[in-house]
């Protein structure tokens, strides 16, 4: 991995990890890791995730991903997720709406090994500039 710095939020499960590189965009990234633990209750999102068939167990923990991308004029963007992509609905050729998912591929028990397999795959698509993935659905 390319040189980054790493903050931990004083009392928390959150990480703050801030690549020291641009990308060929000019862009810089700040990544928000998580751990999140598996809350009681039947509302509880590993239960829903399980019950309705996007994941085969229910987790304990796993790792959610927030990114900061900055342009050179300090807008702020949400790319370079791997663990989103987005669904476009469209009618009559027209956007009506584009809805973020999460892709449950990545959606990874929180060990540490599996926060550096989340780390690399985001460093790559940001140095790759890697838009994230777009269904479209006609509605």
């Amino acid at each position: 991995m390319k040189k980054f710095e790493l903050e931990r939020t004083s009392g928390t499960n959150t990480y703050w990890i801030k690549y020291a590189d641009k990308n060929k965009n000019g862009e810089t990234l700040l990544i928000e890791l998580t751990k999140c633990t598996y809350p009681e209750g039947n509302n509880s999102p590993p239960r829903l995730w399980k019950k309705h068939g996007f994941i085969n167990r229910e987790l304990e923990t796993w790792w959610s991903i927030s990114t900061y991308v900055y342009d050179e004029d300090n807008n702020c963007w949400g790319k370079y997720n791997p663990q989103h992509y987005y669904v476009k609905r469209v009618h009559k050729g027209k956007t009506i709406s584009c809805v973020p998912k999460i892709n449950f591929d990545l959606m990874m028990d929180a060990t540490y090994e599996n926060a550096i397999t989340l780390l690399k795959e985001c460093e790559r698509w940001f140095l790759q500039c890697k838009k994230n993935k777009v269904i479209k659905e006609e509605v």
